[in-house]
C-alpha cells in the first residue's frame, strides 16, 4: 500500500517559474525511491513540497493515508536529513539525536531509549556525549541520520545527503544508508543529482527535468529502455552516443544513414520492424559506449579515434564518426589502440532509435 502518494503536484513561484510540473507518483512502505535529475530540474523542490517547506500551487499529497497538502512540517511525521546536517553545534551529540523528541514532549525515558537504539544501530555510541565540531563529516551524517531515525517517522526524506563527503566515503555511507533503510523498513524518498547513487540505492528512479516527471522505474528499466533521449543521455555512464540521421531502405534491408554524409549503418532486424511501424525517416541512433567492440560485424560504424583514456581494465576511445559527429567507446583494455579510422561492432542490445529533439521519444529497441 502507497505510504506517500504525490497526485498531479506542481508549483509555480511567484516569478512565474514553473519548479514542479504537476507530478505524480507513490512510495510504497518499505521502497526506497530516488528523485534524481540535474541542477534546477525540480527534485528538491519536490522533496521541500512533501515536507511541507513549501506550499503547493495545485495537487494533493497524502502520507499514511492522510491529506497533509495544507498541514506544516511537523504535522506531516515525516523526517528529513539535509545536505549540511543541521546539527546544534552547543548541544552534544546525545542531545542533537533527541531534540525533535523533547520538543514533543516524549518522556525522557523513552528518548534516552529511542537515542540509545539509533546510536548502535549507526555505530556511534561512544560519540553520544561529543559536540559537532569534534565529530568528522561521516560521523555528522551519521548522527543526522540517528536524529531521524529516532522521531520514528511514517516517511524519511533525504536531500542530496552525502554531497559534503569525500568519494570513498560517499560509498560506504550509501551502503549504510541502504541497509539502514531496509532494517527499518520506511517509505524513502532520496534527491541526488549523481544517477550512478541513485542506481545504486534506488527501489526505483524518478527522473526529472524542467519540472517534469520524464521516467518511473527500476534501475534496470531506466537503463535498458529509456522512454526519451533525455532519459537515455542521464542516465549511464559514459552518456550514450547519439548521432542524426535518417532511413534507408535497400535491397529488403533498412540502414541507418549518418547525417551530413557518414556511415550507412545496418539497422538490426528487430529494431528495423519497430522503425517500419513507426513509419518515420529522420531519427536519432544512439548506442551506449559499452555496445561497442573493436571489429567487423554486420551492424558497424566507424570511428576517427582522437583520444584514449586508459581506465584499467577498459579504455575509453574519443573520437568522432565518419559523419563528424562526436563518439565514445568504451572497450577491454587489451583490444583498445591508437588506430584511425577503427570499425566498430555495435551491440543491439545497447542499440536505440529516438525521435528527434532533446526529449525526442524511444521509437526502438532490442526488445
Amino acid at each position: 500500500m502507497p505510504q506517500v502518494v504525490l497526485n498531479h503536484i506542481s508549483k509555480e513561484y511567484a516569478n512565474g517559474v514553473l519548479a514542479v510540473d504537476d507530478v505524480t507518483l507513490d512510495v510504497d512502505q518499505g521502497e526506497f525511491l530516488v528523485l534524481v535529475g540535474p541542477s534546477g530540474c525540480g527534485k528538491s523542490t519536490a522533496l521541500r513540497l512533501v515536507a511541507g517547506l513549501e506550499r503547493l500551487t495545485s495537487g494533493r499529497i497524502d502520507i499514511a493515508n492522510r491529506e497533509v497538502s495544507d498541514l506544516p512540517p511537523r504535522a506531516r511525521d515525516v523526517a528529513m536529513v539535509f545536505q549540511n546536517y543541521a546539527l546544534y553545534p552547543h548541544m552534544t551529540v546525545a542531545k542533537n539525536m533527541g531534540f525533535a523528541l523533547k520538543i514533543r514532549r516524549i518522556p525522557k525515558p523513552e528518548i534516552k531509549k529511542r537515542v540509545t537504539e539509533a546510536a548502535e544501530m549507526l555505530g556511534i555510541k561512544e560519540l553520544l556525549n561529543r559536540k559537532p565540531k569534534a565529530l568528522s563529516g561521516g560521523q555528522q551524517q551519521r548522527v543526522a541520520l540517528g536524529r531521524a531515525i529516532v522521531r520514528q517517522p511514517a516517511a524519511f526524506l533525504f536531500d542530496e545527503p552525502l554531497s559534503n563527503l569525500d568519494a570513498q566515503l560517499r560509498l560506504t555511507m550509501r551502503t549504510e544508508i541502504k541497509a539502514l533503510q531496509r532494517r527499518i523498513g520506511t517509505a524513502t524518498i532520496y534527491v541526488t543529482h549523481d544517477q550512478e547513487e541513485a542506481m545504486g540505492l534506488a527501489d526505483r528512479v524518478a527522473i526529472m527535468e524542467q519540472g517534469q516527471l520524464q521516467q518511473l522505474g527500476t534501475p534496470m528499466e531506466t537503463y535498458t529502455k529509456p522512454c526519451n533521449r533525455f532519459v537515455a543521455s542521464f542516465i549511464g555512464s559514459p552518456t550514450m552516443n547519439f548521432l542524426d540521421g535518417h532511413l534507408v531502405q535497400r535491397d529488403g534491408q533498412m540502414f541507418f544513414s549518418e547525417d551530413p554524409s557518414g556511415d550507412e549503418i545496418l539497422v538490426p532486424a528487430a529494431h528495423a520492424t519497430a522503425l517500419s511501424k513507426a513509419n518515420v525517416d529522420q531519427v536519432v541512433m544512439a548506442v551506449r559506449p559499452q555496445g561497442l567492440t573493436p571489429g567487423q560485424a554486420p551492424s558497424m560504424v566507424t570511428l576517427q579515434v582522437q583520444l584514449t583514456e586508459a581506465l584499467g581494465e577498459s579504455t575509453d576511445l574519443i573520437g568522432v564518426t565518419s559523419g563528424g559527429q562526436p563518439m565514445i567507446a568504451r572497450v577491454d583494455a587489451r583490444l583498445a589502440t591508437q588506430a584511425a579510422p577503427m570499425p566498430l561492432a555495435i551491440d543491439p542490445d545497447k542499440l536505440f532509435f529516438f525521435e528527434p529533439g532533446p526529449f525526442g521519444a524511444l521509437i526502438a529497441s532490442s526488445d
